[in-house]
């Protein structure tokens, strides 16, 4: 974060800039003034005083000409703080003073995006089902976004089916698209034939011999530590209720044995759990790499036809480069595209 010092300089310089202002210089000019200082700021890393100068743009802009732009850009600087309340606040804001459907739709898709990136996926989810019921919205850009949290989900059919509905096969008719796009679907239909462990039977089988359920779950050193000590504890309660140490006997089995033979039969859960959610963050990064690799294709072929951004049918921008903010999520390591 900018040092507290930074944030005092741009206050002050922004207040002083207001004080000494020519009483003669339209505010137009101000606002682009403030503007291009918190464009500054923000590209610099100093969002306090990039979220200052913008905010003095809200407040020379009284026609609200730029207030939806504007509250997008303060909500880009609270999600590189990772101040996710401030963010969405600012993100609803930007929704209610756009002036276009257009523009309505790509903050809506800003706010999804950044609730997808704080881990919300739930709720990124219920927000893109609302916009499907809406004609006007791009239907496959809501059914891209859709697949994308469902692969967060690891609900892999339903992300298929998303896709399937963004790519219309009858619509794929260039030949590297087809091919990245046959990649995906290969992807996504290993992760949901990919076996997964069973949690109930990793528990069961340490449940009858201690350190069996870790070792089915892929944990062969808490296996072998489970085993151990469950079989020495039990050794040690034989030998003493062969002696009619009957007291010590007890003991042992009502504290240690009992904490230790209990504790073996959630871990052996807990390694499996751990072992499906590992190999479900394998295929999300899979798949994530293979639909950014697809963003890279769309951009080269753009380019090589004078236009460098990716397109979607009916001439729409396909918005995937949004991907890259999900690295704000700590189980994807994804670089960050600014």
């Amino acid at each position: 974060m900018f040092p507290k010092s930074g944030v005092a300089l741009g206050f002050l310089f922004g207040v002083l800039s207001i004080l000494y202002a020519s009483p003669a210089e339209p505010q137009s000019e101000a606002v682009d003034r403030a503007l291009e200082l918190g464009d500054s700021y923000s590209r610099s890393g100093a969002y306090d005083p990039a979220i200052t100068e913008y905010k003095r743009v809200l407040f020379f802009d009284k026609d609200n000409r730029l207030a939806s732009t504007v509250h997008s850009r303060i909500a880009s600087c609270y999600q590189s703080q990772r101040r996710w309340n401030e963010a969405f606040s600012h993100l609803r804001r930007s929704i209610q003073t756009a002036s276009s459907l257009r523009e309505v739709e790509d903050r809506e898709f800003e706010l999804i995006t950044a609730l997808l990136a704080s881990g919300r996926d739930s709720e990124a989810e219920l927000r893109l089902l609302r916009l499907r019921d809406f004609s006007e919205i791009d239907s496959k850009r809501v059914s891209l976004y859709l697949c994308v949290t469902y692969v967060y989900r690891g609900r892999w059919q339903d992300a298929a089916a998303e896709l399937e509905r963004a790519f219309p096969e009858e619509e794929i008719v260039e030949p590297w698209r087809r091919v990245e796009l046959e990649r995906l679907k290969h992807l996504l239909a290993e992760a949901r034939s990919s076996r997964r462990k069973s949690p109930n039977a990793a528990l069961l089988l340490s449940t009858i011999v201690p350190g069996t359920g870790q070792l089915y779950a892929g944990d062969p050193w808490d296996a072998l530590n489970a085993f151990a000590l469950n079989a020495g504890l039990g050794t040690l309660i034989f030998t003493a209720m062969k002696h009619e140490y009957y007291l010590e006997a007890a003991l042992l089995f009502l504290y240690p044995f009992r904490r230790y033979y209990l504790g073996n039969r959630d871990n052996a859960r807990i390694a499996a759990e751990r072992s499906n959610r590992a190999a479900d963050q394998q295929f999300r990064e899979r798949i994530m790499d293979q639909i950014l690799s697809l963003q890279e294709t769309e951009q080269r072929a753009g380019k090589q036809l004078g236009n460098p951004r990716p397109r979607l049918a009916e001439d729409r921008v396909y918005p995937i480069h949004f991907l890259m903010k999900l690295s704000y999520r700590d189980d994807l390591k994804l670089g960050f595209l600014r």
